[in-house]
């Protein structure tokens, strides 16, 4: 049986852990938006261009990775 020490421990520990996971993903946010408005000061065409691909990349990536879930068990009745 955990104590109130231990509780409040682990209250704190996942507090501060979510607050330096959101830390992190809003310098993340900020550097991804840094690199977009670089990027489109290069060349417009060229970055509509890259995340045009990068959506279809992630896309295929969603859709092999869910071709398990829709896949019917061997052996299963249909719908």
């Amino acid at each position: 049986m955990k104590g109130f020490g231990d509780f409040l421990i682990d209250t704190v520990g996942e507090a501060v852990a979510g607050m330096i996971l959101s830390l992190l993903a809003c310098i993340l946010l900020g550097c991804l938006a840094l690199i977009v408005y670089v990027s489109w000061s290069a060349s417009p065409r060229l970055t509509v261009t890259g995340a045009g691909l990068l959506s279809c990349i992630l896309a295929h990536g969603v859709w092999q990775t869910s071709a398990g879930l829709r896949r019917p068990a061997v052996g299963a009745l249909p719908p």
